[in-house]
């Protein structure tokens, strides 16, 4: 189990259990730690100090600093070579996290990017400009922008072929009909 610590460092811990202990620390955030994912070869950790920073899963080793946000990251999701970022930049960054490059800047929210999650085809990004949009991550293209969660800061969400969940600050989940194929037919892909 990972856990991200305000203490800005990134902690590896088992559970309560005596027989389980904490046995490696990562720190070089200068700020808190946001959120971190994971697969089998790496963490990434996102910050507060603008940063996101890629560590080698087995020997807790840093290995790049993904850096472009002018303000601190909120989120970030991992798949495959790929790591997205959403900022209080009102911008997401998409990024080859392997060889550290940039590959796409998209713009189009007005406050916070404070989930994200993405497919093959498609990244959706909420924000507490209370929208949703949905992009082509691999060209930057904004597909669609989903206004109708009256004026609730979109707080997480996850979707399928079919349907988009969210929640935000409205004491409400939301789910929405969405048809990934039809937007990505509409947009080209």
């Amino acid at each position: 189990m990972w856990s991200a610590c305000c203490a800005n460092v990134l902690r590896r811990c088992g559970c309560r259990d005596p027989g389980y202990h904490c046995f490696r620390t990562l720190t070089s955030h200068k700020a808190a730690v946001n959120m971190i994912q994971a697969n089998d070869e790496v963490i990434v950790s996102v910050s507060g100090d603008h940063g996101a920073i890629v560590w080698d899963l087995k020997t807790g080793e840093e290995l790049r600093h993904l850096v472009g946000h002018q303000r601190g990251i909120a989120c970030v999701y991992l798949r495959g070579n790929y790591v997205v970022t959403g900022s209080s930049d009102f911008t997401a960054k998409v990024w080859d996290y392997r060889s550290g490059k940039l590959l796409n800047t998209l713009r189009g929210h007005t406050h916070l990017v404070r989930c994200l999650t993405f497919n093959d085809r498609i990244l959706l990004t909420g924000s507490y400009d209370t929208t949703i949009i949905a992009w082509d991550w691999r060209t930057g293209t904004e597909l669609f922008k989903f206004n109708e969660f009256r004026d609730a800061k979109v707080y997480k969400m996850q979707f399928d072929e079919n349907k988009i969940i969210s929640c935000g600050e409205r004491n409400a989940v939301h789910m929405r009909s969405f048809t990934a194929v039809d937007a990505a037919t509409a947009s080209g892909l």
